[in-house]
């Protein structure tokens, strides 16, 4: 199984990693969603995320 890490927390899955940065950020992320984290050189949590477009009928 892939785990993600950052700095300081260890992730099962990408599931957990998004959960996490939804807590952090206040919002509630869609496995579809394509987001990035980043920190900034003041230790800021910088989270920005796209909802993918829908290409149903």
């Amino acid at each position: 199984m892939r785990s993600w890490t950052t700095a300081r927390w260890r992730y099962r899955d990408r599931q957990d990693f998004l959960t996490h940065l939804g807590e952090v950020s206040g919002t509630e992320f869609d496995p579809a969603d394509h987001v990035l984290h980043f920190v900034n050189g003041e230790d800021d949590d910088l989270i920005v995320w796209r909802i993918p477009a829908h290409r149903g009928p």
